[in-house]
């Protein structure tokens, strides 16, 4: 049976925004946002179709029997696992963002371990939010080679995965993953840590499996939980941040700052928190060349926050939606993903593969052919579904044939696809802008910046919001540095992934606003 729509025809949640709809969504959100943590970015047409098939399945045809399942203590245990396991929240791949990881490797473990030299006790790490395990395994590989290449003595390792999804920890603990987990994986890292079950499967050697201990694990409880364990050296918690609410946020940086040993260290997805939030709640900031992570001051030290940008007063955990005045797909290069530059094919591509759909969608959007280039995105999505760069210019075809609403849901599932993929953070902000909510555009524009330092485009865009919302001051500083990062390029070099600006013309249009407007 289908899933029924819902609307409040049937006495379901009506998605278009009745007043009894937007009632029921607003506690749905908050029983929610109380019970895990999260904050919904997901588009409400994905979650009510979700929680219209979670109402099916319990023969429910009424909203508010199903708001009660959720409040029930012993059905709604089961339910909200159910709920948990569907809910999109992440996805998870073996050494993803591999500059952390050389971070980890490379920085990180030398210092812990000339920290615990003489002493006696294991390295204890913990993978937050783990989904169905792969961080934790990759921790595990890596400090299998780092400790045969560094060390002569055995070091003690406790790991341990903790995710809100029981299929998710199942699965971990089975250690059996399909080839799509194996995206930026080294063939020789599979031949030494695997074993091949069939064509599709791989499941972990044993050896490794029994050093991670994996377990169920709601964020929010984590203090009370772990809180009898011996403290962590090293937490990863990436890419959970930017699905919570603030006031989880701080709970959990609270919780996690107990929970470490002094000098250890807390490691983020990127751009996921704000620099003088982690201060306050007691971390250190320290910058790498591609990583930055946060570490718990030893005994008489205390917290330094890194500044904010010299451009003056972001804060990364500002309101978060972003686009890009001619959105740039991702230059993210691991395999699987695109390339980055859309009018270059991969080796072997048949004209369906992502870098290509790029560069078709973008031809039509240069040509003004919007609906031709929304059907070619609306067709590769199947066969690409986590592809941000393919989102991200249907979001900006959707948007130049006026259609905000569905533009503005495609950009938040680009950045749900890939958070630190400034272009659709940039879109986000242009579509934001263009509905006269500037406020939610300026932090748009401003994680495109922090994202992208040379987006050039975005900080003239957030200078221009920064003045609709009557800062003179500060749009004048976004301006003026602008203006002089203009200074050094070519006036015929085109900035802009549609070619719409020769730097020449946006000097021009600088020399105006600041002449004008600031």
């Amino acid at each position: 049976m289908n899933a029924p729509a819902m609307s409040d025809n049937d006495g379901r949640y009506d998605q278009m925004g009745s007043n009894a709809g937007r009632d029921w969504w607003l506690r749905f959100e908050s029983l929610l946002e109380q019970k895990t943590g999260l904050s919904l970015a997901h588009p409400r047409s994905l979650i009510a179709d979700l929680v219209g098939q979670r109402m099916t399945a319990w023969n429910l045809s009424d909203r508010d029997a199903y708001l009660s399942l959720l409040y029930d203590i012993d059905k709604g245990r089961w339910e909200w696992s159910v709920l948990l396991s569907a809910l999109p929240v992440h996805e998870s791949y073996f050494f993803r963002d591999p500059d952390q990881f050389s971070v980890i490797r490379e920085q990180l473990l030398p210092e812990l371990w000339r920290g615990k030299r003489g002493q006696e006790g294991e390295l204890s790490i913990w993978s937050a939010g783990c989904a169905s395990g792969e961080e934790a395994y990759t921790l595990a590989m890596i400090l299998e080679d780092w400790s045969v290449a560094t060390t002569t003595d055995p070091w003690p390792i406790r790991i341990l995965g903790t995710d809100m999804d029981p299929n998710g920890i199942q699965q971990a603990r089975e250690g059996r993953y399909r080839s799509w987990s194996f995206r930026s994986v080294a063939p020789e890292v599979l031949a030494t840590f695997f074993h091949a079950e069939g064509d599709q499967w791989y499941r972990i050697d044993s050896r490794l499996r029994n050093r991670v201990r994996f377990e169920e694990l709601n964020l929010l409880e984590a203090e009370h939980h772990l809180g009898q364990e011996p403290r962590f050296d090293l937490v990863l918690c990436r890419n959970v941040f930017i699905y919570l609410s603030p006031q989880a946020v701080r709970h959990i940086l609270t919780a996690m700052h107990a929970l470490l040993r002094p000098g250890g260290y807390l490691v983020t997805g990127h751009a996921e928190l704000d620099l003088q939030l982690v201060a306050r709640h007691g971390y250190r900031t320290r910058n790498f060349p591609h990583s930055r992570v946060y570490q718990k001051p030893l005994p008489g030290e205390e917290p330094v926050g890194s500044s904010p940008l010299s451009r003056g007063g972001f804060k990364p955990g500002s309101p978060w939606s972003v686009q890009a005045p001619n959105p740039r797909p991702s230059t993210d290069h691991s395999p699987g993903m695109s390339s980055g530059r859309p009018g270059l094919a991969v080796s072997g591509d048949d004209g369906a593969g992502p870098d290509m759909v790029c560069a078709r969608m973008r031809r039509h959007i240069v040509a003004g052919r919007h609906a031709a280039a929304q059907a070619e995105g609306e067709a590769a999505r199947p066969i690409h579904p986590n592809d941000a760069p393919i989102q991200t210019m249907l979001a900006w075809a959707l948007a130049n044939l006026g259609r905000s609403a569905l533009a503005e849901e495609s950009c938040l599932e680009a950045i749900r696809m890939d958070p630190t993929a400034s272009e659709p953070h940039h879109l986000l902000g242009q579509i934001l802008s263009e509905t006269q909510r500037f406020a939610e555009a300026e932090g748009s524009f401003r994680m495109a910046i922090y994202l992208d330092p040379g987006d050039i485009l975005a900080m003239i865009e957030l200078g221009n919001t920064l003045a609709r919302l009557g800062r003179r001051q500060e749009a004048r500083r976004e301006w003026m540095v602008a203006r002089n990062l203009l200074a050094r390029e070519p006036d015929d070099r085109q900035v802009g992934v549609f070619e719409h600006w020769s730097v020449a013309s946006l000097k021009i249009e600088l020399e105006r606003l600041l002449r004008e407007g600031g």
